[in-house]
């Protein structure tokens, strides 16, 4: 009976961390919220990093097997998906994305976590889609490779201590789109609104 109840939670462990959808080299879960279904970003469920030159397809070609619905669009990358993947170089996001979500991954002997986009210190190149709303605590956290982020009008940036992007050694230059309401830019460095609190 014990070995039964151990097996039976192991399996249930295992389901828990499985995409519900696996296209294209990228894992997916549906999700369900006020505006309807939607797709978000995770890690592969075959525990391999994203490396290379990633693409997410807005509506992914993705259709539930029982029923045939779909496919839906993707509106967040959760904030595990990439941590760590040092071997990603650049990735296209989609028109359709609207927040890039924190982790509780912390970082080695660090004072900031890693959300979103963490520690990918090959990462290159990156471009936030105008349809963007959020983006999480510590996005671009070691990413030693990215030179400059520009941020789109309708971005808010969700933080509690960590700033945008720690330890972006290379990273030269941060502009804001000036309609934002949120966040601003002075001289390549990223403020809030009032230009009171550095990011």
């Amino acid at each position: 009976m014990k070995r039964l109840i151990l097996w039976v939670t192991m399996l249930a462990s295992i389901n828990a961390m499985a995409a519900d959808f696996f296209k294209d080299g990228i894992g997916y879960d549906l999700t369900s919220g006020i505006g309807g279904y939607y797709l978000e970003v995770v890690p592969r469920p075959d525990e391999v990093a994203y490396t290379g030159n990633v693409v997410i397809a807005s509506t992914p070609n993705v259709l539930n097997n029982s029923t045939g619905i779909g496919p839906w669009e993707v509106w967040i990358i959760r904030g595990d998906a990439f941590v760590n993947c040092n071997s990603l170089t650049s990735i296209t996001l989609p028109k359709t994305l609207h927040s890039i979500w924190s982790a509780d991954t912390y970082a080695d002997e660090k004072p900031y976590s890693y959300g979103g986009f963490g520690g990918c210190t090959g990462l290159k190149s990156i471009t936030l889609p105008a349809s963007m709303t959020s983006l999480g605590e510590c996005t671009f956290a070691d990413c030693t490779s990215l030179k400059t982020l520009s941020i789109p009008e309708n971005v808010s940036y969700q933080y509690y201590y960590g700033s945008l992007a720690p330890g972006c050694t290379s990273m030269t230059s941060i502009t804001v789109d000036s309609k934002n309401e949120y966040l601003s830019s002075i001289d390549g460095v990223l403020y809030d609104k009032e230009a009171t609190r550095i990011i």
